[in-house]
C-alpha cells in the first residue's frame, strides 16, 4: 500500500468532505449575517422617512401605546 492508496481510502475522504462542508457552512454564514445588517439598516431607514403621525400609527398598532396616548398624539400633531 503507497501513500496515495492511503489518501484516496475512508480516512483520506472524511476529513476533505468535513473541510470542505465547514468552509460551506462559513460561507453561508457570512452571506447571511450581510443579509441581515443590510435588512437591519433598511428597516432603520424606512422609520426615520416616516411621519411622526406614522410612526404613532406603527407604534399604537404593535400595542406600544394605548389609543388614548395616539388620540393625543394625533391631535398634537394635528394643531
Amino acid at each position: 500500500m503507497t501513500f496515495m492508496d492511503g489518501m484516496m481510502g475512508y480516512y483520506g475522504f472524511l476529513p476533505m468532505f468535513m473541510a470542505l462542508i465547514f468552509w460551506i457552512l462559513i460561507t453561508i454564514g457570512i452571506v447571511l449575517l450581510v443579509k441581515w445588517f443590510i435588512d437591519q439598516n433598511r428597516i432603520q431607514g424606512q422609520t426615520k422617512d416616516m411621519s411622526a403621525l406614522e410612526t404613532a400609527q406603527l407604534r399604537y398598532a404593535r400595542g406600544e401605546i394605548t389609543r388614548e396616548e395616539f388620540e393625543e398624539i394625533k391631535n398634537n400633531l394635528e394643531r
